[in-house]
């Protein structure tokens, strides 16, 4: 199951640096601010999210996909963002895992 949201606020550029290159046994996590509450969340803030990949989003040289994982009361969720770190705002869309068999 998918759920998108638009983002209306988020970190730096320098954040999104430290996040994914600062200490690479405990990454620093990230979040966004959402226009609109997402199913599972207490606020339209994003519970704290963990990168593994950043590229560039081809909208210009502060535009990036992000690729990461965050956990909600209900479990664990993917996360993939296109986000510009120059007006702080985006995309996100956050699904839940295929159960494995």
């Amino acid at each position: 199951m998918a759920t998108r949201s638009e983002i209306v606020s988020g970190p730096s550029k320098f954040d999104l640096m430290l996040a994914l290159f600062d200490n690479l046994e405990q990454r620093r996590p990230i979040t966004f601010t959402l226009e609109t509450k997402v199913e599972g969340m207490d606020t339209d803030v994003t519970p704290p999210i963990h990168i593994y990949v950043v590229g560039l989003g081809g909208r210009g040289n502060e535009s990036w996909i992000i690729k990461g994982n965050c956990h909600f009361s209900s479990g664990h969720r993917h996360v993939q963002a296109i986000y510009s770190t120059r007006t702080r705002k985006g995309g996100i869309e956050l699904t839940t895992p295929e159960l494995e068999s």
